[in-house]
């Protein structure tokens, strides 16, 4: 694709869904420090993966749904352990169009934890890989026009944050929530500019904590693959029990 049509993702840290009362806590078997840790953990490895495809410009873990990238993913961890995972993940654009909002759900297999698997191969791989084939299955359908429009969409919507007196009937929202692009500043104009050296600091700011998740990512992994594995032995002796009785 030319590098004009490549569109830039941000991959908030995902939302652990920690029941408020112990009670809650316990009769979902959730530990909420480890639950948490993974709503920083798992989008790194989403982002990796849609890097590697070559299909989008910059991919970042951002702290929160920010104006500063073309397309936001979200998500929410529904279950975790080392047998099974189910995340909600939610795709949309700066323009507030929605591309998706589906359920990914995989069974990790009793060798994902055998020495010797790389730290780059997830148990749960097919949950990222299926992402980003509906990703891509999305992106497919959009024009150039499309493309054009999210991405100076999310250029305006970024100015209206620095400067709203100067970019205020740039875009609006309409009544369905969707940013309407009405007009363009001129390329020349000074405040638009000032603007995109704002933004580029902005994206200096993110890459650095995108170093600070990769960091984090890699210190969690032995002890996390460790959890997974002693999880996985208890999910499959508790569902024995189950049957059992």
């Amino acid at each position: 694709q030319p590098e004009h049509e490549l569109l830039d993702i941000g991959i908030a840290v995902f939302d652990p869904n920690v029941p408020e009362t112990y009670d809650e806590q316990i009769e979902a078997l959730i530990q909420p420090e480890i639950r948490r840790a993974e709503a920083n953990y798992m989008p790194y490895f989403a982002k990796n993966l849609l890097q590697s495809t070559g299909n989008w410009g910059a991919v970042r873990v951002v702290p929160r749904v920010t104006h500063a990238v073309d397309v936001s993913v979200s998500g929410k961890i529904l279950h975790s352990d080392g047998e099974s995972m189910e995340v909600e993940l939610t795709v949309s654009d700066a323009t507030g169009n929605v591309w998706f909002s589906k359920r990914y759900e995989a069974l990790a297999s009793k060798y994902a934890y055998s020495e010797g698997i790389p730290p780059d191969v997830d148990p749960f791989q097919t949950v990222y890989k299926n992402l980003a084939d509906d990703m891509l299955e999305y992106r497919k359908n959009l024009s150039p026009e499309d493309i054009h429009a999210i991405r100076a969409t999310a250029e305006m919507k970024f100015a209206q944050d620095f400067a709203p007196d100067a970019f205020a009937d740039h875009i609006e929202e309409d009544a369905a929530g969707d940013f309407v692009l009405r007009r363009l500043p001129a390329e020349d104009d000074p405040m638009l500019a000032r603007v995109r050296q704002v933004r580029e600091r902005e994206y200096l700011f993110i890459d650095t904590l995108d170093e600070y998740f990769e960091t984090y990512q890699r210190d969690m992994y032995p002890s996390y693959q460790n959890w997974r594995r002693a999880t996985y032995e208890e999910a499959i002796a508790l569902k024995e029990l189950k049957l059992q009785s």
